[in-house]
């Protein structure tokens, strides 16, 4: 699946900026491109429709980790809304987690998604936690 150029754009952007700044090292450029990501209303927008009908379920409708299936399961789902969890994540963690599931709690990994469904998804969830209008701004890594 082809990125929109908009998020292409958006990329190129990112990468320029951190080498404009005489960084460059993979790290910073790493963090750019996730800024990048996380900033594109796009994404968040797929996510969302993502998240309501493959995470809802576990995640609750509002990302607050209160599911219709949350108390069934062994242990609570993440609660998104946390400003805490965003603060203590990357977005590259967060990819990994639903990617590949989390060892000892119930979060299954998701290899019916797609790497840019994931990334959508990861938009979204790190979007739950501020305000709409603060969300729609740059995420950093």
């Amino acid at each position: 699946m082809s990125l929109p150029l908009k998020t292409l754009a958006l990329c190129f952007a990112a990468v320029a900026s951190a080498c404009d700044r005489g960084g460059g090292g993979a790290g910073e450029l790493r963090g750019a491109l996730y800024a990048a990501r996380m900033a594109d209303p796009a994404a968040r927008e797929r996510g969302e429709r993502l998240f309501h009908a493959s995470c809802a379920l576990c995640h609750g409708v509002r990302g607050d980790g209160d599911g219709l299936r949350a108390h069934d399961l062994s242990s609570k789902p993440r609660d998104f809304t946390n400003p805490a969890w965003v603060a203590s994540t990357t977005p590259l963690s967060t990819f990994l987690a639903v990617r590949d599931g989390v060892p000892g709690t119930s979060m299954p990994a998701w290899r019916s998604l797609d790497e840019q469904q994931i990334w959508d998804v990861v938009a979204y969830t790190r979007s739950l936690s501020r305000p709409r209008a603060v969300a729609m701004s740059r995420d950093a890594p």
